[in-house]
């Protein structure tokens, strides 16, 4: 089963709106807005070709994320390590397929598709290019699906959206409940709450709370210019330092659980290249640092 911090963040950003682009080759991640995501910027657009992320307290192990196009549609994102400089190995390989320039579906291997599948993504739209639906499947050494989870998205007119979602169905594991986000005029997530059912260290059922705080740029997103590359997409396929930055780039946020003492607080700086996306990212959580370096097409 999923962390529950992890389908916290993952489900954060499920809820933006995604254009209806009329060329396969359009900018379509500007959640539905004509603003551009509050940004101007009239340099070239880019495509991000790699991600490469390096941990000040584990620097033995580069991570890289190279993403393949087809015209402005992501056909895959190889996830790659590698130790003391060694050779990359591949961790996991994502494939895109679009249906209507919006992302329908993804196959999630392990490793390469020589292991055959491991999990599959789905995705539903509502009339104004919304995700409305979405599931995800894991499946067994039979092709079985072992772990099966739902998620339905409502929207409001005051930028309100909710995410009923359903982990672990008909399991004895299952998992319901209900996100509340709140969306800036941008269709970036500026707040989110979510509850849940836990147990105490003495086994006693407890309610926790989750409350999270965002804060953004108004600067080009490297994922800016993927048709179909919603906010939900790129949390769950994207490089978990950028996650958040599907329209803008996330400059902090803090997240807080009513059953521990601590609020996690991260804060990015930023980099920019002459085309104003970002080139370099620095990430601090207290004493934790990472560096990312970002490339483009």
């Amino acid at each position: 089963m999923k962390s529950k911090i992890y389908l916290i963040l993952f489900a954060l950003f499920a809820f933006s709106c995604s254009s209806d682009s009329s060329s396969d080759d359009g900018n379509n991640n500007n959640g539905g807005n004509n603003n551009n995501g509050g940004n101007n910027n009239t340099g070239n657009a880019l495509l991000v070709s790699e991600i490469i992320e390096t941990d000040a307290e584990v620097s033995d192990y580069v991570y890289t994320d190279r993403y393949f196009y087809d015209g402005n549609k992501l056909t895959s994102i190889v996830e790659e390590y590698s130790y003391q400089g060694g050779n990359s190995a591949i961790n996991y390989l994502y494939n895109f397929i679009y249906t209507n320039n919006k992302i329908s579906r993804v196959d999630e291997y392990y490793g390469d598709t020589s292991t055959g599948i491991e999990g599959r993504y789905t995705f539903e739209y509502d009339n104004q290019g919304r995700v409305s639906f979405y599931d995800y499947c894991y499946f067994d050494s039979s092709g079985n699906c072992e772990e099966y989870d739902t998620n339905n998205l409502a929207y409001s007119s005051n930028g309100t959206v909710t995410n009923s979602y359903v982990y672990n169905v008909g399991s004895d594991y299952e998992d319901a409940g209900t996100l509340t986000l709140q969306l800036d005029n941008n269709g970036n997530i500026i707040s989110g709450n979510d509850s849940y059912q836990d147990v105490d260290n003495s086994g006693n059922p407890i309610t926790v709370t989750v409350n999270a705080s965002f804060q953004y740029d108004n600067q080009n997103s490297p994922f800016k210019n993927i048709v179909g590359m919603d906010a939900l997409i790129l949390v769950e396929f994207g490089s978990d330092i950028l996650q958040f930055n599907a329209y803008n780039n996330c400059t902090s946020y803090s997240i807080e659980y009513s059953d521990e003492d601590e609020v996690y607080a991260y804060n990015y700086a930023y980099d920019f290249n002459e085309d104003g996306y970002p080139r370099q990212v620095i990430v601090t959580q207290g004493s934790y640092s990472s560096t990312i370096d970002i490339n483009y097409y």
